[in-house]
């Protein structure tokens, strides 16, 4: 668990990867699995959250000391079967992410290994006729110019708009009911489209594309400063509109495999030089077409279709089933401390 507010507690699986823990954690040890989990489950809570802080200083702090003394009600009998789920959970899901990470490494290696000479503009260079217009005489606007001609010429690296057709960026003109909006903090490094839990949060029409995801859609960021795609697979929750910093792609083959090539270190370069205005953090959406990208073998590109498919049906199935094991140990948690909470206000009689 983390000491510094808010106050977060997890429970390693035989699965996850060893590495030295950050200085600022507290780790508990030799614990049953039924118990490690059951203390997880209440340090997340915000009941014991508070508990714990109650005698930190100015700094919202949780000591040894505080964790030492705090008081549990026994993890009922319950949390056995549970616990036995939660761990194979955890380690499905670990297994998950890994064979994703292998599949997007195999790319970037791709990529990378095409990858264009960088060319430094400092002491001055001269590039190609090509690769000067008015639409920007930066330097480093120049210079990648330069580059992606170079790409295009010597290795065959393709640009997004050869391959791809691109949605008109009309806004939604008022919230329907039950729509979500899919931000760019909602979509991580797997490409993956997750269901969110954004009800708290009021849509803002102006700030939504007019039309709903659409299974088979590739959804490219225009923050060049955190570039990052999805891939819309079937299962995609319904009523999900994209948020106006998303550019949609339909790609006429292999869409997932694409996104896999857009969300490399090379592409990530290319679109951080993209990025305009004082702080350079966006890319203005039709700027994103001049993107190039490199083209595997079709036997490579059906491979990583099937790989991305794969890791986003093996997604959805174990968010369904993480929900419910939620739900249990919701039910759980509650039946154990309503003696408790029951108690209180008994107390609060006496007193008076």
């Amino acid at each position: 668990m983390n000491k510094l507010a808010p106050v977060r507690a997890a429970y390693v699986s035989p699965a996850a990867k060893r590495h030295p823990a950050d200085g600022s954690t507290l780790i508990v040890r030799d614990l049953s699995r039924a118990t490690a989990v059951w203390l997880a489950k209440c340090l997340n809570q915000p009941g014991y959250s508070r508990l714990l802080l109650l005698g930190s200083g100015t700094l919202d702090r949780v000591g040894i000391k505080a964790l030492e003394s705090l008081r549990l009600p026994a993890a009922p009998p319950e949390m056995d079967g549970l616990s036995a789920r939660l761990r194979d959970a955890l380690d499905e899901q670990a297994l998950t992410s890994e064979g994703m990470h292998f599949v997007r490494a195999e790319a970037n290696e791709f990529a990378c290994a095409g990858a264009a000479m960088s060319c430094s503009v400092r002491g001055g260079a001269f590039f190609a006729r090509e690769a000067v217009n008015c639409e920007s005489w930066l330097p480093t606007a120049t210079a990648l110019r330069a580059e992606q001609n170079s790409l295009a010429e010597d290795l065959g690296w393709a640009a997004i708009a050869e391959l791809a057709s691109w949605d008109d960026r009309s806004r939604l003109t008022q919230a329907h009911d039950g729509a979500r909006v899919l931000r760019l903090r909602d979509v991580s490094e797997d490409l993956f489209v997750a269901p969110g839990d954004d009800a708290g949060e009021a849509a803002i029409p102006s700030r939504a594309l007019a039309k709903p995801l659409v299974p088979g859609e590739v959804l490219i960021s225009t923050l060049g400063s955190s570039f990052r795609t999805a891939y819309v697979d079937d299962a995609v929750p319904r009523n999900t509109f994209p948020a106006d910093a998303w550019v949609r792609a339909r790609f006429r083959e292999t869409p997932a495999a694409w996104a896999l090539l857009l969300s490399t270190d090379a592409l990530r370069s290319q679109a951080a030089r993209l990025a305009v205005g004082t702080v350079q953090q966006f890319v203005p959406p039709e700027a994103l077409r001049s993107l190039r990208v490199p083209v595997p073998p079709r036997e490579v590109r059906d491979r990583w279709q099937r790989a991305v498919e794969r890791h986003h049906a093996q997604r959805r199935t174990q968010d369904h089933k993480w929900d419910a094991l939620m739900a249990e140990m919701n039910a759980v948690f509650e039946a154990a401390h309503r003696p408790f909470a029951e108690r209180r206000p008994r107390a609060r009689e006496a007193a008076q």
